[in-house]
């Protein structure tokens, strides 16, 4: 079987780089794990909801690939179907509060446990619920 990896491990942050170097309107923090939207100005979002969604890699372009105007504003990666750590989600609500001026996020989480977990969680920190 062949693959278009260099090496599995490190295949969403691959991905990530090469999405961000290809699409000048988004860009990546937290070493790539992160995938936000890089075309808007603060007062343009100031006041509006961020849409916030992510999981695990291998469903490309699933996630990141629906960041961009008319879609999502952040996406959160996890590596090969794995979920993104609770750390990455909160990277991603923090910018899109603090940087961007959003007035809430919604989290857009697929039904399956292990990928609802680290949103909750990141929810659920009282850092999160201050800044929300």
């Amino acid at each position: 079987m062949k693959f278009l990896l260099k090496d599995s491990q490190h295949a969403a942050r691959e991905y990530a780089e090469a999405l961000v170097r290809a699409n000048s309107n988004l860009k990546a923090l937290e070493g790539g794990a992160v995938i936000v939207r890089n075309d808007v100005k603060t007062h343009e979002i100031n006041g509006n909801v961020a849409l916030i969604s992510g999981g695990g890699s291998g469903h490309e372009p699933a996630h990141a690939g629906y960041v961009g105007s008319g879609g999502l504003t952040a996406a959160v990666l996890g590596e090969v179907f794995t979920s993104p750590p609770t750390d990455n989600v909160l990277c991603a609500i923090r910018y899109c509060v603090n940087c961007l001026g959003a007035s809430g996020v919604l989290l857009i989480v697929k039904n399956y446990t292990g990928l609802s977990s680290p949103f909750a969680f990141s929810c659920a920190r009282p850092s999160i619920v201050a800044i929300v």
